[in-house]
């Protein structure tokens, strides 16, 4: 810009202060475009920069316009859930005390509901034998639908899971899962947006089931406490180790007859 270039200036330009989630300061825009600290007038930095200082050395400051950015993300993700027939009212557990995780499997959550455009899902157990967790993680979770008139109604994924605007909500209730019917873990889902619109079933032997492809697996719980989350392929790799056990076992059998 050259030397007689614009400066802008906050009241005359009715500049919007914006406060930036990643480089944790204020900015300030024109029309929804962001001005450069040094595009702007003498007394329209002095402002900035005050207003900066402040998030300074007051940190409350900035958790208090991160949780608002929070909220409005939350807001705008339940308005988008809704629009396409995503709207439910789940239920949500609170434990006595706070929940506990390992350090691995924290890190792994976090990751997982910090990605953009998916919807994470839970499905707590409740106290179902070991054979039916198994039977969901290979052949995908069955969608039971509500009973109406000696009918099932149209199978909705809200029928038998639960999730939230927020999905960081989903790492609460994976640790309060057993506050439900002393449920044994939890069945962790993942579908991106892209999907939601589509069909998530499948039809086996004639029951209607969520596609496995969207599981990511069981993660048990004890005491509010999480440790790991056990998988499709960690299910099939112990089935393969069991039969070839087996077969070896049968061979040292019929060799020593």
């Amino acid at each position: 810009m050259g030397l007689f270039s614009k400066k802008y200036d906050k009241d005359k330009d009715k500049l919007k202060l914006v406060f930036n989630s990643e480089i944790k300061q204020y900015q300030l825009y024109f029309n929804d475009i962001l001005i450069e600290y040094k595009d702007l007038n003498r007394k329209t930095k002095k402002f900035l920069d005050e207003k900066n200082n402040f998030l300074k050395t007051s940190p409350y400051m900035i958790d208090y316009e991160m949780m608002k950015i929070s909220h409005i993300n939350s807001m705008n993700r339940e308005k988008f859930l809704e629009s396409i027939g995503y709207s439910s009212t789940p239920f949500e557990y609170l434990g006595p005390n706070n929940g506990t995780m390992s350090e691995s499997l924290e890190n792994y959550l976090n990751k997982l509901t910090s990605l953009d455009n998916i919807l994470i899902e839970i499905h707590r157990v409740g106290y179902l034998p070991d054979k039916y967790i198994e039977d969901i993680l290979i052949n995908g979770l069955l969608i039971t639908g509500h009973m109406g008139s000696g009918a099932i109604s149209t199978p909705k994924l809200s029928d038998n899971v639960s999730y939230y605007s927020d999905n960081k909500t989903i790492i609460k209730e994976l640790m309060f899962a057993d506050t439900y019917k002393n449920s044994r873990g939890s069945i962790l889902i993942k579908i991106p947006d892209e999907d939601l619109t589509k069909n998530i079933f499948i039809t086996t032997n004639g029951q209607i089931r969520l596609n496995p492809k969207y599981i990511i697996g069981y993660i048990p719980v004890s005491n509010h406490h999480i440790e790991t989350i056990i998988t499709r392929e960690d299910i099939l790799k112990q089935r393969r180790i069991e039969k070839n056990n087996y077969v070896n076992d049968t061979l040292e059998t019929i060799k020593h007859r």
